[in-house]
């Protein structure tokens, strides 16, 4: 068809005439949002790798085997390049003693620094955060 009829077409169903082929013979056209195409080209480009934040829920009982499964977890999330947040929720009674919760969570974070062949850099320091403490670790870029 011609490209009037096209844009007559687009403009009655309240859309643009884009020009997807320009280098076949004869050009290739769609009838569509070009807002919406512009949005899906820009994303194509973007090939930047995505890091996410990755979380491992722990709690103050939770036995050494599982605790070793966690940090094994925390490693494979570390190579591939994620940010880590630990998070030990506390109940009841467990809440009254804070300071030993942070200073277990350290401890956690030093055998996961040292799995992790020392290359772990501390974005936030253990804090209590309503019933949780929380810290977030990330792999040192290289």
């Amino acid at each position: 068809m011609t490209p009037e009829e096209g844009r007559h077409i687009a403009q009655e169903h309240g859309l643009d005439l884009v020009e997807v082929a320009p280098q076949a013979r004869p050009p290739v056209c769609r009838v569509m949002d070009y807002g919406k195409f512009r949005y899906e080209q820009s994303k194509k480009k973007t090939t930047k790798p995505r890091v996410d934040l990755k979380t491992l829920r722990l709690r103050p009982k939770t036995d050494d085997h599982d605790l070793d499964n966690k940090l094994k977890k925390a490693v494979e999330f570390l190579s591939d390049g994620h940010k880590v947040k630990l998070q030990m929720r506390l109940r009841g009674r467990e809440r009254a003693y804070m300071s030993r919760w942070i200073t277990h969570i350290n401890a956690l974070v030093d055998k996961l620094d040292a799995r992790f062949q020392d290359e772990l850099r501390v974005i936030q320091n253990p804090s209590p955060q309503g019933r949780d403490v929380t810290v977030v670790v990330e792999p040192v870029p290289a």
